[in-house]
């Protein structure tokens, strides 16, 4: 299993799995410093999967910046 990546809101490092006791419980990773939480998983005691989807990030802050054109500009007041 690979390992957690920090937090991708606070970079915290203090990380836990949490849910799937329950038959469809399902299980997701939290962050204890700011409570941030994985998504779900589709199955019970499933913390591989957990990990991969905690791991799996939209963006981190070591992306470089988007070029201009794709970010949205403030529409301008009259």
């Amino acid at each position: 299993m690979n390992p957690l990546e920090p937090c991708p809101f606070c970079g915290g490092l203090d990380l836990r799995f949490i849910g799937g006791f329950a038959s469809n419980d399902p299980v997701q990773v939290e962050c204890l410093t700011c409570l941030a939480r994985g998504p779900n998983t589709t199955s019970r005691y499933d913390e591989e999967k957990a990990t991969e989807r905690w791991n799996r990030r939209a963006g981190t802050p070591t992306d470089p910046a988007p070029p201009p054109e794709l970010v949205p500009r403030k529409l301008e007041e009259n």
